[in-house]
C-alpha cells in the first residue's frame, strides 16, 4: 500500500528540488527562505456520473528564493479514457505566474484502469505573455486493449514563478 501524503510530498520535494537544481540553487537554499503549506480546496463531481472528479487546482506550497516567489499548484483529475486514445491534463498557474517545471502521478485511488495501458508521452509548459498565465501540461496516450475498465485518476503539479 502506497501512503498518498507520502508521495504527494515526495513529488512536491523533487519538482522543487529539479527546478531549483537547474536554477543552480540547493535545496540547502530553500531551508534558510520562507515556505509556507496552504490548504486545498475541495473537490467536485458530476452527480450519479462515476468517474468525474476533479480537485483543484490548489495552491500546495509557496516559497521563496531570492526575489523569486514559487508557487506549487496540483489539480487532480478522473477521466474515462477509451481504449487507442490520447488526452492532455493541465495544471494552471496563479495570475501572473508562469510554469517553469512539473510533474504528473498516475493515482490507484480512483482508477479502474490497467497501468499497464497507459504511458505519458510528453510533459510541457505553455506561457502566454499576452494574458500573463502559465499552465504545465501531460499528454497522456492509452494502449489498445479490449479491457472495459477505463477510469484514470492523474495529478498534475505545475511550479510556477512569479
Amino acid at each position: 500500500m502506497i501512503s498518498l501524503n507520502g508521495l504527494k510530498a515526495s513529488v512536491s520535494v523533487f519538482v522543487a528540488a529539479l527546478v531549483l537544481s537547474g536554477a543552480g540553487l540547493t535545496l540547502g537554499a530553500l531551508a534558510h527562505d520562507e515556505q509556507v503549506e496552504l490548504e486545498s480546496a475541495a473537490c467536485t463531481s458530476q452527480e450519479g456520473i462515476p468517474c468525474t472528479t476533479m480537485c483543484g487546482p490548489n495552491v500546495v506550497n509557496e516559497f521563496k528564493v531570492g526575489d523569486e516567489r514559487y508557487t506549487e499548484m496540483s489539480q487532480s483529475r478522473q477521466i474515462n479514457i477509451l481504449s487507442a486514445t490520447s488526452i492532455d491534463f493541465t495544471t494552471p498557474c496563479i495570475s501572473g505566474s508562469h510554469a517553469v517545471s512539473g510533474g504528473y502521478i498516475f493515482l490507484p485511488e480512483g482508477s479502474t484502469i490497467d497501468m499497464d495501458e497507459i504511458r505519458m508521452t510528453s510533459q510541457r509548459f505553455h506561457n502566454d505573455p499576452a494574458t500573463q498565465t502559465g499552465s504545465w501540461i501531460v499528454s497522456i496516450h492509452r494502449e489498445r486493449s479490449d479491457n472495459v475498465d477505463n477510469c484514470l485518476n492523474v495529478e498534475v503539479r505545475a511550479l510556477c514563478v512569479r
